[in-house]
C-alpha cells in the first residue's frame, strides 16, 4: 500500500521515473489550477478509499479495495521542478459510494503512455 509522502512509479510522454506522491488533484480543476504540471500515468494493481460510513460504525479507519484492469493506470499529474505527484480524482457514482462509502475515487484509465 502507498501513501502520501511515499514514493511513486509514473510514466509522462517523455520518461519513465519516480516521485512523491503528495496528495490529489480534482479532474474538473486540472486545466485552471494546476495548468504547469504534467500528465501522468500512475501504474497500479488496486487502489483502497477511506470507507468513511464503515469507519464511523468501526471507530476505526476502514479501508475499502478496488482492482484496477490491467493495462489501466490511476491518471496523474506531477510538478516537474518538485518531484511532486496528485493522484487525479473523480466524483463518485451513487453505486461507487455505496460501495466504497467515499465522494471522490481515482480516475482509471487507460494506459496513455
Amino acid at each position: 500500500m502507498v501513501a502520501p509522502g511515499q514514493t511513486v512509479r509514473v510514466t509522462s510522454v517523455d520518461k519513465v521515473g519516480k516521485g512523491k506522491w503528495v496528495g490529489f488533484a480534482r479532474g474538473e480543476t486540472l486545466g485552471e489550477v494546476w495548468d504547469s504540471w504534467v500528465l501522468l500515468d500512475i501504474p497500479a494493481d488496486e487502489f483502497a478509499e477511506h470507507n468513511r460510513p464503515a469507519s464511523k460504525e468501526a471507530k476505526r479507519r476502514v479501508l475499502t479495495w478496488g482492482d484496477i484492469n490491467r493495462g489501466d493506470v490511476i491518471s496523474g499529474i506531477g510538478n516537474p521542478s518538485t518531484g511532486e505527484v496528485r493522484m487525479v480524482t473523480r466524483e463518485a457514482t451513487e453505486e461507487e459510494f455505496d460501495l466504497f462509502g467515499h465522494t471522490r475515487l481515482p480516475e482509471v484509465i487507460g494506459s496513455r503512455f
